[in-house]
Parts: C-alpha cells; sequence; structure tokens
C-alpha cells in the first residue's frame, strides 16, 4: 500500500526486492516527493529467506522456510547453529525462528548416543586391543567428536565414562590395575584421534574371582549428558 503523508511516501505490506529499488527511486523522479519510508513494508518470503542465507552465511545444509510470520531454520549443522543462532533478525521483516533446528541437532544427538553407549572395545591378555576393537576406534572417535560439538552447540555437557573389566583370574588389588589400565589404554586411542581428553572419566567395574572369561577383557563406553549450568 502507497500513502502520501505530506511529502514524504509511505510503503506498507510486502515489496519484493525489484518494487523496492523502484520506489527508493522516486524522490529523484519526482518533486512532490521527499522521501519514501519502506519501515512498514516485508519481503516476500522467498526474498527474505534468501536475504536471512545471504547475511547469515548459511550452508548448503541449513534449510531456510518461510513461515506464516517466521523463517524456519533446519538443519544439522551444529558449528554453523552455535555461531548463528544468536541472530534472529528479522530480515526483510522476518523473524527468524531456529526451534526447528535445535529439535533436529538434539534428534541427531539422541540418534549418536543411542549408537554409542553401551560400545565394548575387546582386550587380548592385559592390555593390547582385539584386531576387531582398534578397527572400530576410528569410526567410535569420529561419532564422539560430532556427538560432543552437537552437545556443545544445544550447551549439553558431556562426560565419556570408559568401564573398565577384567576376568575372573588372579587377585583384587592386580585386577584393579588391570581394569583401570585397560580404560586409560582407550582414552589414550580416542585422544590420539580428536575426542577431548577433558571428557573421559575411567572406572574399574565390580570383580569377582573365578575361572578366565576372555569375554570380561573389555571397557564398555557410557556417555551421560547435563545442560550447561
Amino acid at each position: 500500500e502507497l500513502e502520501l503523508a505530506g511529502d514524504v511516501l509511505v510503503v506498507t505490506g510486502f515489496v519484493s526486492p525489484a518494487r523496492r529499488a523502484l520506489l527508493e527511486q522516486v524522490p529523484a523522479l519526482n518533486p512532490a516527493v521527499a522521501s519514501v519510508d519502506l519501515s512498514g513494508t516485508r519481503l516476500d518470503g522467498d526474498a527474505a529467506a534468501a536475504l536471512a542465507r545471504r547475511e547469515l552465511n548459511a550452508p548448503a545444509g541449513v534449510t531456510i522456510t518461510p513461515m506464516a510470520d517466521r523463517l524456519a531454520v533446519s538443519g544439522i549443522d551444529a558449528a554453523w547453529y552455535a555461531a548463528a543462532s544468536g541472530n534472529i533478525g528479522p530480515f526483510g521483516g522476518w523473524p527468524v525462528d531456529f526451534t526447528p533446528m535445535r529439535e533436529d541437532l538434539s534428534q541427531r544427538l539422541d540418534a549418536l548416543g543411542t549408537a554409542m553407549n553401551g560400545s565394548e572395545l575387546m582386550f587380548d591378555r592385559l592390555f593390547e586391543l582385539t584386531d576387531d576393537s582398534r578397527q572400530s576406534l576410528d569410526g567410535l572417535a569420529a561419532q564422539l567428536v560430532d556427538f560432543m560439538d552437537v552437545a556443545a552447540a544445544l550447551e549439553i555437557s558431556v562426560t565419556v565414562q570408559l568401564l573398565g573389566f577384567a576376568d575372573g583370574q588372579g587377585n583384587r588389588e592386580r585386577n584393579l590395575e588391570i581394569k583401570l589400565e585397560r580404560g586409560r589404554t582407550v582414552q589414550q586411542e580416542l585422544v590420539s584421534r580428536g575426542v577431548d581428553a577433558s571428557r573421559f572419566t575411567v572406572v574399574p567395574a565390580t570383580w569377582e574371582s573365578g575361572r578366565s572369561d576372555p569375554s570380561m577383557r573389555k571397557v564398555v563406553l557410557q556417555l551421560t549428558t547435563e545442560d550447561f549450568p
């Protein structure tokens, strides 16, 4: 809508970028108009989304969708979310809603946690990981890094507990040492692959004297999360 208030042309409603550019030229073309007030205008939804994408430097994996009264952002790029989610606009008259993206990231955090929680890393005697467990370390470390990045973006603190086990041979004191050393061995392997060392705790599992049981020569990974204070 257009209204001439004195010598000011007041424009309200949806305005495309091309129309906005034309309106800005009116004072130069019409002596009766000293200025154009576009403060009450909004870009159409697609144009506003494109503007928000440029201004927020949104990566390809992030979707910005015009809704009835806002631009809804979705996707799972945790680093971009952490950097951009504080800027809610408006862009072209449209506020930005990051709630859908937070929900996407929460679902990803749950999926990663479910996939990793309870993972077992098996040992040959004493402190040598089995070949299969050693081969799994790269994938596990990558998942942990991803999990921690997503958690940090959502302001959630993560602790990775490494629960060390031993079979029933030997005495309690020696097996306590073995359980802790196995946990530290797994921690060192994961840290060397990029996982934050400060997130780990190494805990010995309960132990009972008994027979040799290779299935108990292991470390079990357990994840705990807590919202930032």
